[in-house]
């Protein structure tokens, strides 16, 4: 899948308009970034987030967003479902064009800004729906914890490209939000085809990789980590108790899976991952170590760890193992669309 033919380009590189300079501001959004800033703080990530914008997996998600269905849901007053009988591996390519295009239309809608995010590494701000608009623009902040951790290229390769990738994710998450702003105005989100919170930043994430990347970029150490977003932590760190819309009960135990591979992230980074495993892989070649050791059994709790992920990331392991494996291991997703169709005919009937 390649990028649209309006990215912009340097060195080779590749940058999606919605993360080109002139969408980056500073000084309390009165100035563009300068082009040497945003060469060191804000490039590398971008050309990630580009990457990672036109996968299988966010396209996936996107499509969903701008063309699904809202559901009602009988437990959640508040939010609806979006859903679509569509997988991951069903979308044709006028889908696939059709979602790049909202997404060049959502250029004009979003602009980015560092400032003091306080405590978040990123908060996505919805501005004031206009008359006759659909939904509505956003203002992303980003922290400038994130901008520091950039600007200071003198801890080694690794500790690098994981602060690149936790800005490249940050970005992602926040234009994930922005979506759903565009979608539905300044109102509550939706939830995410079968999951049970409202939080579409996370839930790109999670559909990108399996699991979330989480780190401090201001922490000296190199310890980086995936982790399953929907569980008792939300309750924990008092997430906004209306977007988890089930019985608590269904929030599982946190489990941190630590066995992340520096050559991982560094990789994300390396041309000849994109050009090589990526090219012939597809978004299967995105999924961490700690995702391929659950999916293959390695691990005492697959079954539950497995259940966790969101469906188009089985559907993505499952079609690269073949049919055969597929019967085998969980003859239910033969089907690429079961799961999401079995659950639009509940939540329908």
């Amino acid at each position: 899948m390649g990028l649209p033919s309006t990215t912009t380009t340097k060195g080779g590189t590749l940058v999606h308009p919605l993360f080109r300079r002139k969408k980056f501001r500073t000084k309390n959004g009165k100035a563009m970034i300068k082009a040497k800033d945003y060469d060191k703080v804000v490039r590398r990530p971008a050309v990630l987030a580009s990457r990672l914008l036109d996968s299988p997996q966010a396209l996936h998600f996107f499509y969903v967003t701008y063309f699904g269905k809202n559901l009602e849901m009988p437990c959640c007053n508040d939010h609806e479902r979006c859903v679509s009988d569509k997988g991951i591996n069903d979308l044709s390519l006028d889908d696939i064009k059709a979602t790049r295009e909202r997404l060049l239309l959502l250029v004009d809608r979003v602009q980015f800004e560092f400032a003091d995010t306080k405590g978040n590494l990123g908060e996505t701000r919805p501005l004031e729906q206009l008359p006759g608009e659909r939904g509505c623009r956003s203002y992303i902040r980003l922290s400038t914890r994130l901008y520091s951790a950039a600007q200071n290229k003198d801890r080694g390769t690794i500790r690098n490209a994981q602060t690149d990738s936790i800005i490249a994710m940050t970005l992602l998450h926040e234009l994930a939000h922005a979506a759903m702003n565009d979608v539905m105005g300044n109102y509550v989100e939706d939830c995410f085809e079968e999951s049970f919170v409202a939080e579409a930043g996370f839930e790109l994430e999670s559909r990108l990789f399996g699991l979330i990347l989480a780190a401090n970029p201001s922490y000296e150490g190199n310890e980086t980590f995936w982790y399953h977003w929907q569980t008792s932590w939300l309750l924990d760190v008092g997430y906004d108790r209306p977007d988890i819309c089930c019985d608590r009960s269904k929030l599982g135990k946190r489990t941190l899976y630590r066995d992340l591979d520096s050559e991982f992230v560094l990789k994300l980074f390396d041309n000849r991952f994109w050009n090589g495993d990526y090219a012939k892989r597809g978004g299967v070649a995105l999924l961490p170590p700690p995702v391929v050791n659950i999916c293959q059994g390695r691990l005492s709790t697959w079954a539950e760890a497995y259940q966790a992920f969101p469906t188009s990331v089985k559907q993505l392991w499952l079609a690269s193992e073949g049919i055969a494996y597929q019967q085998e291991k969980l003859p239910e997703l033969a089907n690429p669309t079961y799961e999401i169709r079995k659950q639009i005919s509940e939540l329908e009937d």
